[in-house]
């Protein structure tokens, strides 16, 4: 049909819609035996990209899978390795805070402890002087904002001292922020002005800052190590600390501890309950609720140990009421931190 619309346009000078015809006609029955040879071509091309596209794809999958199995005779040295290198993280960030005393030290320090939830209050209070009586609490605590007290909202290392009551009630607040860019000095400072102010001072000395912050150190390991039953640690505690007086005393979550005896000397649940009537009369004079000390225990030490372990017990062990305004700060602190 080609040849026949060349022959008939060129000889007898055929022109228009017959001769196209002829050419469309004749150009299609030429290339449909061809169709089938290149619709197998191209089939074959996109298979075989296909299949490479696909074994790729599973070769990533196998070598994933792959990185993530572990012979079972290694899991388990595999896991113990890892438990050691966070507890040497963890040590090495504690330990800094024995040789220095700085913001970002004891926050630091904090941090582990609130992290593996060896403080549940996000704070721990250390035994300063038994006269006057003064103890100091560091918190490492993220506050919700208080709008009653316009306390601003944010996670704050909070320095404070709790003191004896006034002789006509009420107890003076002696706080303050330690800002991440200020010594260690300057919040002392601030501390001892205002336990001038509100005649607590007994001269030089009153509060042996030195041996506060060895005893803040010694208290994070103490935690620390119970958290994790570290059979090692040179005391043995039963529960998450509140607070540590001296060598001897603990207040743990499990109630008076006293390293001597190795043991707890009085529970929490062996405290007056929240309703007993007398509860108040007995925070205000310990002598009103006196059990007896262990053997050769320091009668002065005892009773101050019990009128701070009447602010902790009994432990309320119900259902929460009521979202916290304060709770353990679980993050380093940012270089930032203001």
């Amino acid at each position: 049909m080609l040849c026949l619309a060349s022959v008939m346009e060129g000889v007898d000078k055929w022109a228009g819609v017959s001769i196209d015809i002829l050419v469309h006609i004749g150009a299609t029955l030429l290339l449909a035996p061809l169709l089938p040879f290149l619709e197998r071509s191209l089939t074959r091309s996109v298979v075989e990209q296909n299949r490479r596209m696909v074994e790729e794809e599973t070769a990533g999958l196998r070598t994933q899978v792959s990185s993530l199995a572990t012979r079972i005779d290694q899991l388990q040295r595999r896991v113990d390795e890892e438990e050691t290198e966070k507890t040497r993280g963890e040590d090495r960030i504690i330990t800094a805070l024995e040789d220095e005393v700085s913001f970002m030290n004891v926050a630091n320090a904090m941090t582990v402890a609130n992290a593996v939830g060896a403080l549940p209050e996000g704070e721990v209070t250390i035994g300063a002087s038994l006269d006057p009586m003064i103890d100091i609490v560091f918190s490492w605590q993220f506050h919700m904002g208080d709008g009653r007290f316009s306390e601003p909202s944010g996670n704050f290392l909070g320095v404070r001292a709790l003191v004896a009551p006034d002789p006509g009630g009420g107890t003076p607040v002696i706080e303050t922020i330690w800002r991440a860019k200020e010594s260690a000095e300057s919040v002392i400072r601030r501390i001892n002005e205002k336990l001038r102010e509100r005649d607590r001072w007994n001269g030089h000395g009153t509060v042996n800052w030195e041996q506060v912050f060895r005893d803040l150190h010694r208290a994070i390991v103490l935690s620390v190590a119970y958290k994790r039953r570290d059979t090692t640690a040179s005391w043995q505690l039963h529960g998450g600390l509140y607070e540590l007086h001296g060598e001897d005393w603990a207040i743990t979550e499990a109630g008076i501890e006293y390293r001597p005896s190795g043991q707890m000397v009085l529970s929490e649940t062996d405290f007056p309950s929240a309703t007993d009537p007398l509860r108040s009369s007995r925070l205000s004079d310990p002598f009103v609720w006196a059990p007896d000390p262990p053997d050769e225990a320091p009668a002065e030490e005892w009773r101050h140990i019990l009128w701070r372990g009447l602010f902790h017990f009994p432990l309320d062990h119900g259902p929460v009421t009521g979202q916290p305004t304060r709770y353990p700060w679980k993050r380093m602190p940012a270089a930032s931190q203001p």
